[in-house]
């Protein structure tokens, strides 16, 4: 027990024996009767407990349920995601194909106005 925790409990028990001394109570009685109000206490509890064990019971099937639930949303949002990059590799491809054919389509434009400015122009 730390030195401080003995202080206080000492204090503590100071403070006790001196209402109990002013207050003219016997220290025997009141001890048998706090024992009493502890062990109805500790049955009242007991009792509330057992009352609501079927409920604590249900609550855990539940959130059990929910993790369950939970795991399996996470296993599709991590597909999902893998998904989504497969997707964004896809479209950045098919950015460079179209860029590139968009390319040799000017470039071939160019070539026609050159050809007609060629053939036209005597």
């Amino acid at each position: 027990m730390d030195t401080a925790d003995g202080t206080l409990s000492e204090e503590l028990q100071t403070e006790l024996e001196t209402i109990a001394l002013k207050s003219n109570v016997d220290l025997r009685e009141y001890a048998s009767q706090v024992d009493a109000e502890l062990v109805d206490l500790e049955e009242a509890l007991m009792q509330k407990y057992i009352s609501v064990g079927p409920e604590v019971a249900k609550l855990h099937r539940q959130i059990t349920s929910c993790d369950n639930i939970l795991e399996r949303m996470e296993v599709i949002l991590s597909n999902f995601h893998k998904d989504l990059g497969t997707i964004s590799s896809e479209i950045q491809d098919l950015q460079m194909k179209s860029s590139v054919m968009n390319k040799r389509l000017q470039n071939r434009q160019v070539r026609i106005v050159q050809l007609k400015q060629m053939f036209l122009d005597p």
